[in-house]
């Protein structure tokens, strides 16, 4: 199968940048491969489903590509809606939002909150809304309310949300999220997301590594109300993966500027094996050989370049142990490794210290000491 080439065509328009010089072909274009192809299908056919089950997982490794299926789930999406996006500007069907990082050990849902707020009032077709975005005011919208802020957060995100005619949040690098499975309050916490999608009539997509299969693992009540895709990478030892992953890596060489060379068995080999089967990864590798290329004037040989740009050998091991680990989790043999939750300290009779407060010392009391 001759994988198709999608170009990149965002639905907000980047503004050329003078100083970056001609764009690469190779960087500038997405290769759908069956593996990409299969992710995507298998997600849409979930997310449109009338089933009762408010959040998809879509597990894979690191450098897989979870970032470009983001972005074509995003754009079939938006697609689908032109129409009725046409006829009202400020819908925004879907929406991308980039997990906010725990700092502490405790997930910070106010960071979650306002992101989905801000994506959510971001244009979403640019020629099509301009100046007609309806702006629901975020900062004035919580400064003007009193109480905890949390919840104001979440009810502002809420009517955003249906403000603004959301249906799907696409949550990239979800396994932030996995800290709340190692909280003792874990099914709590997870039913404030359940709750916010129900609130706000949306289905959330959580992209991420394997951690964020940690979810699954908290309860059956919790797992029956979640849809896994996993999306892995190519195996060396499995005659058809290795020839999809041949016909993709053919493509991106042909894409690169610079180099004219018809891969063989070895090159072919030398890309699996550094890349870890992952085409992301593969990608990312071959646009750092195309630039050391150019730098040099072209006296680089393809060949080199691989070897001056490739991964190192331990990160190489690390992450075909974590795909192994990943798939022993996706076949349900090993639970998934949750972080570890956020621990304050306490004094011996229980009290919670303050960051930064010393533990008291406790004085044993002498024969002459009046108790």
């Amino acid at each position: 199968m001759t994988p198709a080439l999608l170009p990149l065509a965002p639905l907000v328009p980047r503004r050329p940048d003078r100083d970056a010089g001609p764009a690469s072909a190779l960087a500038a274009t997405v290769v759908a491969h069956p593996r990409l192809r299969v992710a995507h299908d298998r997600a849409m056919e979930v997310l449109t489903s009338p089933a009762d089950h408010p959040f998809v997982l879509v597990v894979g490794p690191g450098g897989v590509g979870k970032t470009a299926l983001i972005r074509m789930i995003d754009n079939a999406l938006a697609y689908e809606s032109r129409e009725a996006m046409r006829d009202n500007p400020s819908l925004r069907p879907a929406i991308v939002v980039d997990t906010p990082a725990s700092w502490t050990g405790r997930f910070n849902f106010v960071a979650l909150w306002e992101r989905i707020i801000e994506a959510a009032e971001a244009p979403a077709i640019e020629h099509l809304t301009g100046d007609s975005v309806i702006s629901l005011g975020v900062r004035a919208g919580v400064n003007n309310r009193r109480g905890d802020r949390a919840k104001d957060m979440y009810r502002l995100a809420v009517r955003t949300c249906r403000d603004r005619g959301v249906r799907t949040i696409l949550l990239d690098e979800a396994n932030h999220l996995s800290v709340l499975a190692g909280s003792a309050h874990a099914p709590e916490q997870l039913d404030v997301l359940k709750d916010f999608a129900a609130a706000a009539g949306v289905r959330i997509l959580l992209v991420g590594a394997f951690p964020v299969l940690a979810f699954r693992d908290i309860s059956f009540q919790v797992a029956r109300r979640i849809r896994t895709v996993p999306f892995l990478g190519y195996e060396a030892g499995i005659e058809r993966e290795r020839k999809a992953f041949a016909t993709a890596a053919t493509t991106m060489l042909e894409l690169m500027a610079g180099v004219d060379v018809t891969p063989d068995e070895a090159l072919i080999d030398e890309l699996l094996s550094g890349s870890v089967g992952c085409i992301g990864s593969l990608r990312n590798w071959l646009v750092e050989a195309e630039h050391h290329i150019g730098r040099s004037g072209g006296r680089s040989t393809l060949a080199v370049a691989l070897r001056q740009t490739a991964y190192p050998a331990s990160a190489l091991r690390q992450a075909a142990a974590e795909i192994e680990s990943g798939k022993r989790m996706l076949a349900g043999d090993g639970p998934a490794k949750a972080a570890r939750a956020y621990v304050p300290p306490r004094t011996a009779s229980g009290q919670v210290l303050l960051p930064g407060e010393p533990r008291p010392v406790r004085l044993e009391m002498g024969a002459g000491d009046v108790a």
